[in-house]
């Protein structure tokens, strides 16, 4: 799996990476965007803020906290 990326910054850096100034840049480079495959994935931050606002008794609490550690395991050194 590719990395999940935020389209709104990717618009952003890539229009100033690339000095995009004309009308017609942003719309070719918004409607590339557009064409990419869109995933359904909850962000980590959400997950952390939701977990926050848990009952830390729950076996949810506990298994989703886990969930979370392995994924960041997973990760590192990429």
């Amino acid at each position: 799996m590719g990395r999940l990326i935020d389209t709104d910054s990717a618009y952003t850096v890539l229009t100033d990476y690339y000095h995009h100034k004309a009308d017609a840049q942003h719309m070719a480079l918004k409607d590339a965007l557009d064409k990419v495959e869109t995933v359904n994935a909850i962000p980590v931050d959400w997950i952390e803020s939701y977990l926050s606002d848990c009952a830390e008794w729950s076996i949810a609490y506990y298994v989703i906290k886990q969930m979370l550690y392995k994924w960041r395991e997973e990760r590192e050194g990429e």
